[in-house]
């Protein structure tokens, strides 16, 4: 569940044509949503969280673009909402697993807000790309994506299409696993020209297209309990 981004927005407006890609991003959101209102009796704990995270996400997405559109610079939303994304999936993610591991997991959420705090005030800036906060937190939610899903493996689940969180690690995996490396090099991209950002932001999008239908699978299993 990305954000849209003020440089795709802008240059597409400028060229007449808004980037497809960013905007059909943005409208994905809406299937976890609906596939959470579907089953949303059934919400309890971290999907319960999950849901509340793609409404979030979903509102960060509507007013990223109307300030992009209004050709305002909306790279300060994304500065914001690392800590949030970060904290919500972590949440999620660890209520998979056992206790002790579970706490571990939890505890890194304050201590990568206290990093994020340093880094925008002495690193990063709020007019770019945060390529520091969030490269480290895609890295953390693939490690712990990875270990989730060793640790349904491990388990021995009897169909891991019918449990939730096989489809919720398994979209943070692909989404953040595959875009990493364009958390760190936007800056260096947009550096370069606009038309690489662009290129690379569009793949992105793709991958949280595919990434949300995951978010919406792991909401329908609760009906197929």
């Amino acid at each position: 569940m990305p954000l849209l981004l003020y440089e795709q927005l802008v240059v597409g407006a400028l060229a007449m044509s808004i980037p497809i890609y960013p905007i059909l991003s943005g409208l994905s959101g809406l299937l976890p949503i609906a596939a959470g209102i579907y089953v949303l009796r059934l919400l309890r704990g971290e999907m319960a969280v999950l849901f509340l995270y793609s409404v979030v996400a979903m509102i960060a997405d509507a007013l990223l673009f109307v300030l992009a559109i209004r050709g305002v610079n909306n790279l300060w939303l994304i500065h914001i909402f690392t800590p949030i994304q970060y904290g919500f999936l972590l949440w999620v993610l660890s209520g998979r697993s056992q206790p002790p591991v579970k706490k571990a997991l939890r505890l890194t959420i304050p201590f990568f807000a206290g990093f994020w705090v340093i880094a925008v005030a002495l690193i990063e800036q709020t007019r770019q790309f945060n390529t520091i906060s969030g490269s480290i937190k895609a890295t953390l939610l693939v490690l712990a994506a990875i270990y989730i899903l060793f640790e349904i493996n491990r388990q021995g689940a009897a169909s891991l299409l019918k449990d939730p969180f096989f489809w919720i690690a398994s979209a943070v995996l692909l989404y953040f696993g595959a875009t990493v490396l364009v958390y760190a090099l936007s800056n260096v991209l947009l550096n370069i020209s606009n038309k690489a950002l662009r290129l690379a932001f569009s793949f992105k999008s793709i991958i949280d297209i595919v990434a949300n239908f995951l978010y919406a699978g792991g909401f329908l299993c609760l009906r197929r309990r």
